[in-house]
């Protein structure tokens, strides 16, 4: 779907957010990353996504698939491979889910019922 990438990065973004609070679904990710490189899309977006997904693969551990979508990555689009290797010290997946786990809401504390409607 040439001309209408933005869902595609997107996605791969939700995707790599999901994947970071919820760690153990990791082969889900993989999976639907995997869908979307199987998309149309223009090179920036495909390198994109195989980063994303080699990030995620590096995360759990999968060095061979990790390596493999970064290659795919560089082939895809060298450009967007090379900023995004230059500026992956930033991402830092374990500081990412640090910051998710300090910046997600606290739970409401519940409120004892009062007997009598509360008088």
């Amino acid at each position: 779907m040439m001309g209408d990438e933005l869902p595609y990065w997107k996605t791969g973004l939700f995707l790599m957010h999901s994947f970071l609070q919820d760690g153990e679904n990791g082969d889900k990710y993989i999976s639907a990353l995997s869908s979307l490189l199987e998309q149309d899309t223009i090179p920036s977006s495909s390198g994109f996504l195989a980063y994303l997904a080699g990030k995620i693969e590096q995360e759990r551990g999968k060095r061979d698939s990790a390596i493999a979508f970064f290659d795919r990555c560089k082939a895809k689009a060298p450009l967007t491979y090379e900023h995004l290797m230059t500026q992956d010290p930033a991402y830092d997946l374990e500081t990412l889910k640090e910051r998710l786990r300090a910046s997600k809401p606290k739970e409401p504390t519940a409120v004892p019922n009062k007997p009598n409607g509360g008088q």
